[in-house]
């Protein structure tokens, strides 16, 4: 049966995937969410993987890396934790007397938020082992040891963790450490219990949207309200190697089937949690979430400027084609990237813009041990092909050059309080449409330009707020001496209850344009 429904999910991504390759582009924006059936498919708490979503921690970033996996689903070496199948726990261990120093860990191991990857008679994640009948198997001193250093730790015993430990270390005392060691040799075994079989709502979520936006320019204001925001998700691994992402709107306003679908991916990977090969085909982005895991997962519904259409090129639409990325150490990647874009809509009266070819390289490097800190390095180049008043122009070339940075830091129970993401973006056109070609029987130049953000995000109450700001700067092209445009945008975001968010967002761009925007969201995941 298992095999049976691995079977149908290959074909059905395979086959969307394929289709939408052969005909017509999708509709080209993306909002990135999360996708809750994951947190249901480990019963994991959505900040085992998540900040704030869509923020990743470093959890996440290198869950998403392996294709939707945990290091025990890739590697074949990897331990397995057994999460309901204990058999192997002698029958006839005893755990240890309740005491106090027991009863204090009881109360360590609740307020550290382990639970968020252990289980303990069935409650919890089952990410890592469960810690019933432990004691059988593990004396105090190694828990003791292990908790305070899983990585260091984990190279003493290859045959348990081949891979390392993904473990985070527990930011408590030694004696903190010992009461939690204590309360854990206290658990009893849990004999005759079978291990979970894959389900099929282990692939799929449901997104429900709806939103207010709020826009002043010039003395007018307009109001927009969508409340089609209704999105669905089928992703996740489909065996060791292949991983698939399928995202269908199903009240979308996009004429025909393929406007009702905004995403399909497939994803080969091979090797194992250290060093790897991925082959990613279907819809991919332009230079929007392709980088750097921590810079491409902003909290704003708006895009900072570097991510804005210029020329018929659209850095933050998807289109459909390949890409193959090596990663080594799991810290360090390059990515090659060839991308025929989705058809962009008429900047200017008579203008028709047809699909740019992208081709591209990223390189991105995580640094540090515990947070998701790192930085990338992205280089786009291509054409785009255009007509004016039905006739057919010389394309229009383009290249962007990108670099971001992005810095956590995080509180003594390692988790993320605050992020800072730095994103610079060097823009060059061999002209700019709309100007003449010549000035004074001269050619013009070429268009280059630059534009820049910082961004921050504060979490002051994890699991349920987060406050974030950001500042932009875009400069186009050197040809028009006042199209700078400036802004800044703030918000809030509150997760009253799981699954489930209000967002409101305030955005304020000076310059070359002067626009007030003020957005209310709401956001229902299953």
């Amino acid at each position: 049966m298992k095999n049976t429904i691995k079977l149908i999910f290959l074909f059905a991504a395979s086959a969307v995937g394929v289709w939408m390759l052969l005909l017509k582009d999708p509709m080209p924006s993306f909002t990135a969410h999360a996708m809750p059936a994951w947190a249901r498919k480990y019963n994991a708490d959505c900040t085992l993987c998540h900040t704030t979503y869509p923020r990743l921690n470093r959890t996440g970033y290198e869950f998403r890396r392996r294709g939707y996996r945990f290091e025990w689903e890739t590697d074949k070496s990897a331990v397995k934790p057994d999460t309901s199948d204990v058999s192997y726990t002698p029958a006839s261990y005893t755990p240890a007397s309740v005491s106090d120093s027991s009863r204090a860990g009881e109360l360590l191991y609740k307020k550290l938020d382990c639970a968020s990857c252990h289980t303990i008679k069935g409650q919890g994640a089952s990410v890592g082992p469960t810690m019933d009948g432990v004691g059988a198997r593990r004396t105090r001193q190694f828990l003791i040891d292990h908790m305070a250093d899983p990585e260091k730790h984990a190279k003493k015993l290859p045959m348990d963790h081949p891979q390392g430990s993904s473990m985070p270390a527990v930011n408590a005392t030694a004696d903190e450490l010992a009461k939690l060691a204590d309360y854990i040799l206290t658990l009893p075994a849990i004999q005759g219990e079978s291990r979970r079989k894959t389900r099929v709502t282990d692939y799929l979520a449901v997104l429900y949207g709806p939103n207010i936006e709020i826009e002043r320019e010039d003395g007018a204001t307009k109001r927009k309200t969508d409340a089609r925001g209704l999105v669905f998700f089928a992703a996740g691994p489909v065996g060791r190697n292949f991983s698939f992402f399928v995202q269908p709107i199903p009240l979308s306003t996009e004429k025909g089937i393929l406007g009702k679908f905004e995403m399909a991916q497939g994803l080969l990977n091979f090797g194992g949690n250290k060093n790897f090969v991925q082959l990613r085909g279907g819809q991919l982005y332009n230079l929007r979430n392709t980088g750097f895991g921590g810079t491409d997962r902003g909290l704003s519904d708006s895009l900072p400027f570097i991510f804005q259409p210029v020329n018929g090129f659209n850095p933050s639409s998807t289109g459909r084609g390949g890409s193959v990325e090596v990663v080594l150490n799991r810290t360090s990647s390059f990515k090659l990237f060839g991308i025929s874009n989705s058809a962009v809509e008429s900047e200017a009266e008579g203008t028709v813009f047809d699909r740019s070819k992208t081709y591209g390289f990223i390189y991105e490097k995580v640094l540090g041990k515990k947070s998701l800190s790192g930085v990338s390095f992205e280089f786009a180049g291509g054409r785009t092909p255009y007509s004016l008043d039905g006739v057919r122009q010389e394309s229009l070339h383009f290249e962007r050059y990108s670099f971001f940075a992005n810095k956590s830091f995080l509180d003594k129970h390692n988790f993320e309080r605050v992020n800072t993401m730095f994103g610079f973006s060097l823009i060059r056109d061999n002209r700019f449409l709309g100007l003449a070609e010549t000035v004074n029987n001269e050619v013009t130049p070429g268009s280059r330009g630059y534009g820049y953000f910082i961004e921050t995000s504060v979490v002051p109450v994890p699991k349920h707020l987060a406050v974030f700001a950001r500042y932009d700067q875009l400069r186009p092209t050197n040809l028009v001496l006042k199209n700078t445009l400036f802004g800044a945008t703030g918000g809030i975001i509150f997760d009253p209850v799981r699954y489930a968010r209000v967002l409101f967002e305030y955005q304020r761009q000076y310059g070359a344009r002067r626009v007030e925007d003020f957005r209310i969201s709401l956001q229902f995941n299953y």
